[in-house]
Formats: C-alpha cells, structure tokens, sequence
C-alpha cells in the first residue's frame, strides 16, 4: 500500500513528475483515504494528481472498474466533448491497482452549497449540460451487442437487504436504521420495484452526489462549467438514476439542515431550515431544463423522466441518510423523516418535484 511519502517517489517512476520540477516546486502531499487509499499532490495553483489505489478486494474491483471506464471515454468518437467531463486520466498500475487522474482548479457542488447556503442558477443549468451531455453521447444503440461496452453501473439500491459483511461492521444507528426502513413495507416494496424498473440506456456516473460534482470558474465573468470525479460506480445504466441523485443531494442537503429533536411535533410544525429549499430551487429548476434540452426530450418523455427521477431521489434520501451514521451510536429525528418524506415522494413523485423542488 502506498503512504504519503511513497507518492512523490512513485510518480517520479511512472514518469509523471521529473526531478528539477520536484526540486524547484513546493508540493504537498495529503492523504484523503475513505474506502480506497487515496492521496492529493498538490502543487502551486491548485493542480497536481490524485492517487487512488484499492484498498481490499472490493475497492480494487470498482477502481479497475474505473479505469475501464476512463479508456473507454478516450476510445469513444465522441472522445474530444466527452473529456471536458472528465478528470484528465494519467495512469492505472495493475499490479499496485492504482488509478491516477490530474487534479483541477475546482470545487465540488457540496463544498460550494456549504460556503454560500445556496446554488446558482448558472451552476445548475451548467451541471444539466454537462450530465445531459454525458447521457446523450453515449446512448447505447438498441443493436449493440455489448461486446466493447462498459459493464453495468453499480448502483442498486439495497439497504432494505444488506450483506452479511455490511451488517457486521454497521454502527449501532446504521443497524436501527435498516430495521427502520425493513419495518416498512412501502419503502421495501418501492426500492424493489425501483430495482426491477431500471433501462439501462446509456453510460452513467452512478454516484452523482455533490462531492463529485465539480465547478470550475472558467472566463472573467464565472461562467460556471462541471465535471464529475469518482466514477467507481459507472457504467451502462439508467439515466434517471443520475437525475435522481442530484435532486436527492437537494433534499438531504435541506433536511439535515433542519433542527430536529426526537418526538417532535409533526412536519407540518417543523423548525426553519439553515438552508431552506427556496435557496436551491432556481438551480434544480436549471439544472432540469438544461437537461431536457441536452436530451431533446419531448414534453411526454420529461414528464415521465421526471416521474421516475423523483423516485430515485426518493431512494438517494435514504441513502444519504444512511451514510451520515457511520460512527453514530443513536439514532436520530432525522432519520424518521428521511424514511417518511422517502414514502411520501414514492407516492407522489410529481407531486414532490412541484411541491420540494420547484418543478413545473
């Protein structure tokens, strides 16, 4: 496994780094390790590289699977307006399984979200072309045998049906909250029926959460421009499921920013948020109408579109939810109401979009 000291060291021998460039250049080094080991070099300006490398068995297969993906973008013949999306892939070491991409001037969408309590906008619409591009550039013809596509997108929703090894290293709220969301029969029968109803049409990031949303100022006016890091879990699925992702971004985002207590009033009664839907909706309402442009979709398929994102959103609450509970020993109000407001969104998808997220 690679430390922070081995990284310099071990880009100088992959021929990323040279040795005056190293002698003459302030660099630091950080490690950022979460699931796989991972490491920021980071020189003058804000570049550098990010090194991930998998750490268990697990995350060795989704960084190959990774890395896949990143050859395949450069095979593809959209290649030149595929890579503005991506980071600009270097490396991958089978033999160690480390993946190595450049690092941006960037931000990511959470880091801006939680500076400025809000979202422009022009952030939204530049995140709807960038995600309607992807999709509409790597649609996967209805004759295409598959042989030189990418594999299936990992992105399943199964917390109602955990693994053992999930269950064994879960934290004692982590484990009440899977007991919560089995308790209820209408979130099991609507993640499964959300599993069972999935078109895999076209290449997709799989894990469009904020973090790995990144905005680059790009001209002396901030004309925003986005581009997705961590592609760990894409692959050929379903686009709906992306959309999905970042309108559930927007309503865990306001949600856990509520003040809750347990035994609560009901949410008719519930205490302001710090960071109120009304601060995100004129960039999901951008976000949506610079996706269906990208996507030329008709009046008939957005709305159906849209129907069913709301639902995975729906599933990314409850997902979101879960992942805050690493660590926690109780718990909290919020949780009820994730699993509550993720059952009320699975019954009126349409509803939700107009009501929540300022949709038309």
């Amino acid at each position: 496994m690679l430390t922070v000291e081995d990284v310099v060291p071990y880009l100088l021998r992959q021929g990323l780094l040279e040795e005056p460039v190293v002698a003459d250049q302030p660099m630091k080094v950080f490690d950022v390790s979460r699931r796989n080991r991972n490491f920021k070099l980071l020189a003058d300006g804000g570049r550098g590289y990010f090194l991930k490398q998998g750490a268990t068995a697990d995350t060795a297969r989704t960084v190959t699977r990774e890395a896949g993906l990143f050859r395949w973008f450069g095979q593809s013949r959209h290649a030149d307006l595929l890579s503005p999306l991506l980071p600009r892939f270097r490396l991958f070491d089978p033999d160690r399984c480390t993946l190595v991409v450049e690092l941006s001037d960037s931000e990511s969408l959470y880091e801006y979200q939680r500076q400025h309590r809000r979202l422009p906008r022009a952030v939204g619409q530049a995140l709807g072309d960038a995600l309607g591009t992807l999709h509409r550039l790597t649609v996967i013809p209805a004759d295409d045998t598959g042989s030189a596509l990418p594999a299936p997108a990992d992105c399943v929703f199964a917390l109602h049906r955990p693994r053992l090894e999930i269950l064994a290293t879960a934290s004692p709220a982590r484990l009440a909250f899977v007991k919560l969301l089995q308790q209820s029969e209408e979130v099991t029968a609507f993640l499964d029926q959300l599993n069972r109803d999935v078109r895999n049409q076209c290449v997709i990031h799989g894990d469009a959460r904020w973090d790995n949303c990144r905005v680059t100022w790009i001209d002396a006016v901030r004309r925003p421009s986005v581009h997705f890091v961590d592609w760990e879990l894409g692959g050929v699925g379903d686009p709906r499921a992306d959309i999905g992702m970042v309108f559930g971004e927007c309503l865990s985002t306001w949600l856990q920013s509520i003040p809750l207590v347990r035994d609560a009033a009901a949410a008719d009664s519930l205490p302001p948020a710090r960071v109120p839907l009304s601060a995100m909706q004129p960039a999901m309402r951008a976000f949506w109408r610079a996706y269906v442009r990208r996507m030329a979709l008709d009046a008939v398929s957005a709305s159906e579109w849209l129907y069913v994102a709301m639902r995975y959103a729906g599933s990314r609450l409850v997902q979101a939810m879960y992942e805050e509970l690493q660590g926690v020993s109780r718990l909290p109000a919020t949780a009820i109401y994730a699993v509550q407001l993720t059952i009320n969104i699975s019954a009126r998808p349409r509803d939700a979009a107009a009501v929540l997220l300022g949709l038309p």
